[in-house]
Protein backbone atom coordinates (compact mmCIF):
# COMPACT_ATOMS: atom_id res chain seq x y z
CA UNK A 1 0.00 0.00 0.00
CA UNK A 2 0.99 3.69 -0.21
CA UNK A 3 1.34 3.72 3.14
CA UNK A 4 3.61 1.02 3.96
CA UNK A 5 5.82 2.35 0.61
CA UNK A 6 6.11 5.63 2.18
CA UNK A 7 7.19 4.35 5.97
CA UNK A 8 10.14 2.00 4.01
CA UNK A 9 11.03 5.38 2.52
CA UNK A 10 11.05 6.69 6.13
CA UNK A 11 13.32 3.94 7.52
CA UNK A 12 15.85 4.40 4.60
CA UNK A 13 15.98 7.98 4.68
CA UNK A 14 16.71 7.60 8.35
CA UNK A 15 18.79 4.94 8.08
CA UNK A 16 20.91 5.74 5.11
CA UNK A 17 20.40 9.78 4.85
CA UNK A 18 22.47 10.15 1.64
CA UNK A 19 20.10 7.83 -0.06
CA UNK A 20 22.56 5.01 -1.07
CA UNK A 21 24.05 1.76 0.14
CA UNK A 22 26.57 -0.22 -0.33
CA UNK A 23 25.62 -4.00 -2.52
CA UNK A 24 27.30 -5.52 1.22
CA UNK A 25 24.22 -3.36 3.30
CA UNK A 26 21.59 -4.55 0.22
CA UNK A 27 22.93 -8.37 0.80
CA UNK A 28 22.41 -7.95 4.69
CA UNK A 29 18.75 -6.39 4.12
CA UNK A 30 17.64 -9.04 1.52
CA UNK A 31 19.36 -11.80 3.42
CA UNK A 32 16.04 -10.34 5.86
CA UNK A 33 13.70 -11.55 3.63
CA UNK A 34 14.97 -14.89 3.08
CA UNK A 35 16.52 -16.21 6.11
CA UNK A 36 16.63 -20.25 5.04
CA UNK A 37 18.64 -19.71 1.91
CA UNK A 38 21.77 -17.64 0.35
CA UNK A 39 19.90 -14.95 -1.64
CA UNK A 40 23.54 -13.50 -2.64
CA UNK A 41 23.88 -14.27 -6.47
CA UNK A 42 19.82 -12.76 -6.79
CA UNK A 43 20.38 -9.36 -4.58
CA UNK A 44 23.65 -8.47 -6.63
CA UNK A 45 21.73 -9.06 -9.76
CA UNK A 46 18.77 -6.85 -8.18
CA UNK A 47 21.50 -4.18 -6.75
CA UNK A 48 22.86 -3.91 -10.45
CA UNK A 49 19.51 -3.05 -11.13
CA UNK A 50 19.38 -0.23 -9.07
CA UNK A 51 22.92 1.00 -9.30
CA UNK A 52 22.62 3.81 -11.31
CA UNK A 53 25.96 5.03 -11.33
CA UNK A 54 27.40 1.80 -11.48
CA UNK A 55 29.32 2.55 -7.66
CA UNK A 56 28.48 -0.77 -6.16
CA UNK A 57 31.15 -0.75 -3.09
Amino acid sequence: TKKELRKWYKDFIKDYPAGELRMEEFHNIYKQFFPNGDPTKFATFVFNVFDSNKVSN
